[in-house]
């Protein structure tokens, strides 16, 4: 499934469609994909646990390259939006992490800032609804929580694929790497999901 939403990506680059769908950084609301942003990257600290057995795999920076904003519309019906309220995303990303002497991972995924649904369940359970904290809280877990001049914080919930290219200070083959006999193990033993915080300079 990875591989299949990667290749519909690629092939949505160059295509004519692509150059309306995703474009550089610029004015809101014209484009509903962005390259990054190269002066401003959004860039976030993750952690990553297998999917198969939700141990914990490592930790590492990630690189937004495609990403979308809420200001740049969404794909949501308005019908729909009061129970799929839209969300800022990143459709690629790119890290690398690791302690970087005896281990170092790569990593290549997907991540979705969390809906305004848990905002609201946060807000509510902690009696915060009508209160400037409340909203505060609305704002991290939707687009962003805004910190002043500095940029953007937000909360990331994301899948991708992950693999050790050192491992114990030896670097790995790509057999090592990928472990697994077939396709469908492969993946699901590379396959990770990943909790972080997002911050995109201003």
């Amino acid at each position: 499934m990875k591989k299949v939403i990667l290749l519909a990506l690629l092939a949505l680059l160059v295509t004519p469609a692509g150059a309306q769908v995703l474009a550089p950084a610029g004015k809101p609301g014209v484009h509903y994909l962005r390259w990054m942003d190269i002066r401003h990257p959004q860039i976030a600290a993750l952690t990553l646990f297998n999917l198969n057995d939700r141990a914990m795999f490592g930790g590492l920076a990630d690189v937004a390259i495609i990403t979308h904003s809420t200001l740049d519309g969404t794909m949501i019906p308005k019908t729909l939006q009061p129970y799929v309220p839209p969300a800022a995303w990143v459709p690629l990303q790119a890290g690398v992490g690791g302690n970087l002497s005896s281990r170092v991972i790569v990593h290549l995924g997907s991540s979705y800032n969390v809906g305004w649904t848990l905002a609201t369940s946060i807000v509510k359970i902690a009696g915060l609804s009508t209160s400037p904290t409340g909203e505060a809280v609305k704002q991290l877990f939707s687009d962003g929580m805004e910190l002043g001049d500095a940029g953007t914080l937000g909360f990331y919930v994301g899948i991708g694929m992950a693999a050790n290219v050192v491992d114990d200070g030896h670097f790995q083959s790509v057999k090592a790497m990928f472990p697994g006999q077939g396709l469908g193990p492969v993946l699901q033993n590379a396959a990770k999901y990943s909790l972080g915080l997002s911050f995109k300079p201003k």
